[in-house]
């Protein structure tokens, strides 16, 4: 009697779940983890210097990285536990 078990079945098996694990959690996850760094932890002047935005620009961006972005990215990463 054959087994439906197999290496190649395994293998096969891992590589679905960490494709999935990887695209659904880590990088979502990253991503949050990213934009909360940006927004709430670097001084403004670091990034004010680093990015070496006009003024209007850098404000839009801080505003989006500060408060747009982790919720849009919260929101892929609550809907991909739930949705997935």
């Amino acid at each position: 009697s054959s087994s439906n078990i197999s290496p190649k079945r395994i293998l096969e098996s891992a590589k679905i779940t960490a494709d999935f694990f990887t695209a659904n959690i880590l990088l979502p996850l990253g991503g949050l983890l990213v934009a909360i760094f940006a927004g709430w932890v670097m001084s403004r002047k670091a990034m004010e210097d680093e990015l070496a935005l006009s003024e209007p620009m850098f404000r839009l961006w801080y505003i989006t990285v500060r408060y747009i972005t982790p919720v849009a990215v919260g929101t892929v990463f609550v809907y991909n536990l739930v949705g997935a």
